[in-house]
């Protein structure tokens, strides 16, 4: 699907980002969070798309920490 976003959508997306999450974003970052904001596709099943999306994020972060202290730290600390 190609869902269009006009330069005032992406603008206040961008602001939005900035308020709310404390996030500099530029234009072409922000297209989608607008998108997103001004409901320009459907997404279907939301609750499913918000657990895909924290799965996502959990994966992403415990990667980004293993790569920060290392595959054996990382379990040292797990374990307790």
């Amino acid at each position: 699907d190609i869902a269009l976003v006009s330069d005032d959508e992406v603008a206040s997306a961008i602001l939005a980002l900035i308020e709310k999450q404390k996030m500099i974003a530029e234009g072409a970052g922000a297209v989608s969070v607008a998108a997103a904001m001004f409901n320009k596709f459907n997404l279907r099943g939301k609750r499913k798309i918000r657990g895909e999306f924290a799965l996502f994020a959990f994966g992403y972060n415990l990667a980004r920490v293993e790569n920060l202290l290392g595959f054996g730290r990382l379990m040292k600390l797990v374990r307790g």
